[in-house]
């Protein structure tokens, strides 16, 4: 039997059939990626964009000027989203909801999770790296706004009228004047004033979780950071941007960076253990 160059056997070509299936299955999912890349380039690429929103129903693309009076931006590295995360959001929404708008109105307060692609010393993440963490929040049908704010007066400018949830100690930061980058000393106190009464001009507030201090397993509030911040001459109206959420309505002791840690642990001992069995195998 004679098989011309161009013929197959039934088996490959019942496989390159099941590929062509799964692109033709898999085509939305594939607009979407192509979606999202195309996105990021125009702001990694264009510095005019101050950032791309990511939603659930892609109803909103550049512009968070049609929201609602108020709105919740959750800002963060996400790397990885977890459950902590997706438990604040939701508690802070709710604690938003009955607080800090009109009983009358029962429109849902949107949450949008925000990363900065821009970092204050490494400069722009990578492509494939935003991707990963926008892909995160697509799966589970959550809004993420991907932006090139790195500092908390940039995100002011950026969203105002929102509600920026926190952890007390990013609060410390925003409260810290040693934050402030290419001043001398005496310059940074008023600089850190500064950025305060942009975020008061812009109507940002800040709903501030407590976080434990994993070096000396303080548990800081707050509260606590206001009292602390006493001799820095901060106003009593610059600090009222910055409410508590109570501990009772949330706390979870474990950042990112732990469960970073404790993956990148598990991934070593599970190397390890691959490694004795095959090392024993050979014995």
């Amino acid at each position: 039997m004679f098989i011309t160059r161009n013929a197959m056997s039934p088996i490959i070509a019942k496989q390159i059939l099941n590929r062509r299936i799964a692109v033709i299955s898999n085509n939305n999912s594939l607009k979407k990626f192509q979606c999202n890349n195309n996105k990021i380039d125009t702001l990694l690429n264009n510095k005019d964009v101050p950032y791309i929103v990511f939603s659930s129903n892609n109803q909103i693309d550049h512009d968070l000027s049609s929201l609602p009076s108020k709105y919740i931006v959750f800002p963060g590295s996400f790397n990885p989203l977890h459950q902590g995360h997706e438990g604040l959001a939701d508690v802070v929404q709710n604690y938003v909801q009955k607080n800090k708008t009109s009983s009358s109105n029962n429109e849902e307060v949107p949450v949008f999770f925000e990363i900065s692609a821009m970092h204050p010393d490494k400069g722009l993440l990578e492509k494939q790296d935003l991707l990963k963490r926008i892909d995160q929040f697509i799966k589970k049908d959550k809004n993420v706004i991907i932006s090139r704010a790195p500092l908390y007066v940039d995100k002011a400018r950026n969203y105002p009228n929102s509600i920026l949830a926190v952890g007390a100690d990013t609060m410390i930061r925003i409260l810290d004047p040693k934050y402030q980058k290419d001043l001398l000393d005496k310059d940074k106190i008023n600089s850190m004033i500064n950025d305060l009464k942009i975020m008061l001009n812009h109507n940002v507030s800040f709903i501030v979780a407590g976080r434990k201090d994993n070096k000396t397993n303080e548990y800081l509030t707050c509260n606590n950071i206001i009292n602390n911040s006493k001799k820095l001459n901060i106003s009593s109206k610059l600090l009222s941007i910055f409410e508590e959420l109570p501990e009772e309505e949330f706390r979870v002791d474990i950042s990112s960076t732990e469960i970073r840690a404790r993956r990148l642990l598990a991934k070593e001992e599970k190397e390890q253990k691959e490694h004795n069995k095959k090392q024993n195998g050979k014995l």
